[in-house]
């Protein structure tokens, strides 16, 4: 299989019932099996995070439990004259990539309540700038 230069960024989207969990799924398969890189960060940009099952990855939390968590935190914070975005990056770096044998993995979730996911797409979009220039495989599914 040809596989471009790296890196090689692949995002996957569409409607509900589309089959976007399986062709992920079945995309990740292909690249685990005819690269020999160990490099790949998958990340599950829906709010419904369905891709953990399907792949077998247990995950403890999501960037939006993460940044819910923070933004609870953030009024304590002040006090203490930290960098919020380094701080908010750090939690996520730790509470949130598993790390399995042949890839890492992200899930975005969603904040708590309904409605606009404005905050947590904008903090997924900050933390991917820095997390993409670690791989040379990005697999995302929005």
């Amino acid at each position: 299989m040809f596989l471009p230069k790296r890196p090689f960024y692949v995002s996957i989207s569409g409607k509900g019932g589309t089959g976007k969990t399986v062709l992920t799924a079945l995309l990740l398969k292909v690249l685990i099996e005819e690269s020999a890189s160990d490099d790949i960060l998958v990340v599950d940009a829906d709010p419904a995070t369905n891709l953990p099952q399907v792949l077998g990855v247990s995950i403890n939390k999501t960037i939006g439990d993460v940044a819910e968590e923070f933004r609870k935190k953030l009024q304590r914070l002040d006090n203490f004259g930290f960098e919020k975005s380094a701080l908010l990056e750090y939690y996520i770096v730790r509470d949130c990539i598993v790390e399995t044998e042949r890839f890492d993995f992200i899930a975005m979730g969603r904040g708590e309540g309904e409605g606009c996911y404005c905050y947590v797409n904008a903090v997924l979009s900050e933390i991917l700038v820095k997390l993409i220039k670690h791989y040379s495989v990005v697999l995302m599914y929005i």
